[in-house]
């Protein structure tokens, strides 16, 4: 087991150095206010909530998620389990939207053992299908020079990239993909509750659509890091609605 994830698992305190109990409370919120909530919004926007603990939840029906290969690994920590992709797994999830807009929101932690470059140029978090073309939110290294950028990629005509303000590492950071329409200038990236420099990057997008966490249905592009909490909309979410998301959704 290396040093990185034993003291993960051995996290769970306030005030821990990995992130663990950063966000318990923020501007008086209780950050046990959203725990199983399937609806934070209060707006009939959410669709979908996938905690990863052990076999996830679904707030549109069971989950039933399978293993695309390796076995699934997630990671204890005192209250609760994330999902370790480092094996290169990933995961089959219901189609929850099949139109746009829509938005994603997760928490994500990139250990210093995988960095920012991970060795490939694309890094899937999320592949869907929206009304037919492939769509893959994530991380990418479009320069080819180690330096990932947050990216929107679908099977319109142009690419999005979105510079992080911070590359952090061994900390949980927060991600919101607004996804407003295919081929769109109007798409929106958030880390930490922060809106994103975006650039319009051209070309077309490749692959097989459909709904899967952590890589594409061909098992590549995997993921590579750790993911909590990840919420699917069906609409564009508004800066304030992201905040609110930063504020009080992550439950340590």
């Amino acid at each position: 087991m290396s040093p990185i994830l034993t003291r993960m698992i051995g996290a769970g305190s306030a005030g821990s150095g990995f992130g663990f109990g950063r966000r318990r409370n923020v501007g008086g919120v209780s950050l046990v206010g959203f725990i199983n909530n399937g609806n934070p919004l209060n707006d009939g926007s959410n669709l979908a909530y996938y905690k990863f603990e052990g076999n996830g939840n679904d707030y549109n029906g069971s989950y039933n998620s399978t293993s695309q290969s390796g076995t699934p690994t997630f990671t204890a920590t005192t209250s609760s389990q994330y999902w370790n992709n480092s094996s290169s797994s990933n995961y089959t999830v219901p189609t929850v939207v099949n139109a746009y807009p829509f938005s994603v929101t997760a928490w994500i932690y990139i250990p210093t053992s995988v960095g920012w470059s991970g060795g490939v140029s694309n890094r899937v978090v999320v592949n869907t299908s929206i009304a037919g073309q492939r769509v893959t939110l994530g991380l990418v290294d479009w320069e080819g020079n180690n330096v990932d950028e947050w990216h929107i990629m679908y099977g319109g005509t142009n690419h999005w990239t979105f510079a992080p303000t911070s590359r952090p590492l061994d900390t949980w950071i927060h991600i919101a993909w607004t996804v407003a329409e295919s081929n769109s200038s109007s798409h929106v990236v958030y880390q930490n509750a922060t809106a994103l420099t975006a650039s319009n990057r051209g070309g077309g997008h490749g692959g097989t659509a459909g709904w899967r966490l952590g890589g594409n249905v061909e098992n590549l592009e995997n993921f590579s890091g750790y993911i909590y909490n990840i919420r699917v909309f069906n609409k564009k979410l508004s800066s304030t609605e992201v905040t609110t998301l930063y504020n009080s959704d992550l439950v340590l």
